[in-house]
C-alpha cells in the first residue's frame, strides 16, 4: 500500500466517523424535540389565546368607537 491509499483510507474512514457522529446527534435531536412538543405545544397555545385576546380587544375598541 502506497501513501497515497493510506491517506484516502484514513479520509474515508474519517468522513465515516463524521457522518456516524452526525446521525447520532440528529436521533438525540429529534427525541429532545419529541419529549418536548407537549410543553412547545402549551407555549404556542398560550401565545395564540394572548394574540386572539389582543385582536378581539381591538376589534372591540373600534366597534365601541364607532358606536359613539
Amino acid at each position: 500500500m502506497d501513501s497515497g491509499h493510506v491517506v484516502e483510507f484514513l479520509d474515508r474512514r474519517e468522513q465515516a466517523s463524521e457522518r456516524t457522529s452526525l446521525d447520532r446527534r440528529s436521533h438525540v435531536g429529534i427525541a429532545l424535540y419529541g419529549s418536548s412538543a407537549p410543553l412547545i405545544l402549551a407555549s404556542l397555545k398560550r401565545h395564540f389565546d394572548a394574540l386572539t385576546y389582543a385582536f378581539t380587544a381591538s376589534v372591540g375598541d373600534l366597534s365601541a368607537g364607532d358606536e359613539s
